[in-house]
């Protein structure tokens, strides 16, 4: 490609669409350094943590008659959620967000006013990948873990007056350790609330344990 003059290169200033001059621009970028210095030794490690994001502070401008309508477009442009193409005169197009921005207007300046923004390079999320829901996975495992176990409870224990004790497995526990099994107490009359009163004893004394 051949070369041309610097001026043929030049293009028209815009953000978003919204067009302006440029008075200043820059580009600042580099290298993320992480500088780590010892005790007792006298050489550094500079760890390299990656390319810096590329800025652009630019001071730019809109003029002329109809100057009101352009600097509210740019206005516009500089306070919604971006990212948007920034064309910079010289280096090109890029994609930016602007971290801040002032606009003055001076008396003696009729028909101007002047933009002071700061572009950032926009890039790109590192994760774009799609992930399972874990939460949900554990949740689903524990419910199913909790459904097993109460099916196997179900299914081994004799439910007795709507207390689940096995009666065979209690009274097989009690020959063996010489313990009164637990019988249900016959109903009573029912209480002040309603409900069956407490029973006053059971059947081979307190907590089914036999007396010695």
């Amino acid at each position: 490609m051949p070369f041309q003059p610097w001026r043929a290169a030049l293009q028209p200033a815009s953000l978003g669409g919204a067009g302006f001059h440029v008075e200043v621009g820059s580009q600042a970028s580099g290298r993320r350094i992480a500088l780590h210095e010892y005790p007792k030794l006298d050489t550094p490690y500079a760890e390299d943590m990656g390319r810096r994001a590329r800025r652009w502070p630019t001071t730019g401008y809109c003029i002329g008659p109809y100057y009101l309508q352009n600097r509210d477009a740019l206005t516009a442009i500089l306070e919604v959620e971006g990212p948007f193409t920034f064309v910079h005169p010289s280096l090109g197009e890029n994609q930016v967000v602007c971290e801040g921005y002032s606009v003055t207007e001076v008396r003696e300046k009729g028909g101007f006013c002047i933009f002071e923004m700061q572009f950032v390079e926009a890039g790109a999320s590192p994760d774009n990948s799609v992930t399972d829901d874990t939460q949900a996975q554990a949740t689903g495992a524990a419910n199913d873990s909790n459904g097993n176990t109460a099916s196997t409870v179900d299914g081994g224990l004799a439910s007795q007056g709507g207390i689940g004790i096995g009666s065979d497995a209690v009274a097989s526990a009690g020959a063996n350790a010489n313990i009164t099994p637990v019988t249900t107490p016959t109903a009573s009359p029912t209480d002040s609330f309603g409900g069956p009163s407490a029973p006053t004893s059971y059947p081979g004394g307190v907590g089914g344990i036999g007396s010695a």
